[in-house]
């Protein structure tokens, strides 16, 4: 007799037309060890990381409305003052981890799994404009920490919930892609000075 088979997975989200794949992630992200961890302000944080044969990388968790990505940033992070508790959270828990996974649970969220130790953590980005968030699950999918609160309807973002994506993502902007509508000042100027150096 075959075994039962596993229960269904929770539904993905229901996005609206428009909306994009993350699709320009930079796989030298994977395999990567998150060396430190910083929160510039109440937007998102950056991962610095580091990954034999790849090198040293920035990588900004972005959720502003109008620009929430994934990205390499070339900024340097402020240093100096008390860290803010999402980013302290982080910290504790995936500094000196390494990215073992890159998923697309949805085309609007993506999934960072992270190892520690014999600790699996998850850092979800949910890209859904003025709703967009950071969200720090566990190794059995439930949430230790969110950056933001938003009243979602039929949504609970409390510590210890499973996890359950919104309901509904908000429409994305179409093209061009986000980092050439809104590339960061530090993103534009490097590109620059690379295209200088090849001309």
């Amino acid at each position: 007799m075959p075994p039962p088979s596993a229960p269904p997975a929770d539904p993905p989200a229901e996005a609206e037309a428009g909306s994009i794949p993350v699709d320009a992630i930079d796989p030298a992200l994977l395999g990567a060890r998150i060396q430190a961890i910083h929160q510039p302000d109440d937007a998102g944080v950056v991962l610095e990381t580091h990954r034999p044969g790849a090198g040293s990388a920035r990588w900004l968790c972005s959720v502003e409305a109008e620009a929430a990505r994934l990205g390499r940033t070339f900024a340097k992070a402020a240093r100096g003052g008390r860290p803010p508790v999402f980013c302290q959270w982080l910290r504790t828990r995936l500094q000196g981890g390494c990215v073992a996974g890159l998923v697309l649970r949805h085309p609007q969220i993506l999934d960072l799994a992270i190892e520690r130790g014999d600790e699996r953590y998850h850092l979800l980005l949910e890209l859904n404009r003025r709703d967009s968030n950071l969200l720090l699950l566990d190794g059995e999918q439930r949430l230790l920490i969110a950056l933001r609160h938003p009243t979602l309807p039929g949504r609970k973002l409390s510590p210890g919930e499973p996890y359950r994506p919104p309901a509904r993502l908000h429409r994305w902007p179409g093209s061009p892609p986000l980092d050439e509508r809104y590339p960061a000042p530090d993103e534009a100027g490097a590109r620059a000075r690379e295209l200088a150096w090849q001309a």
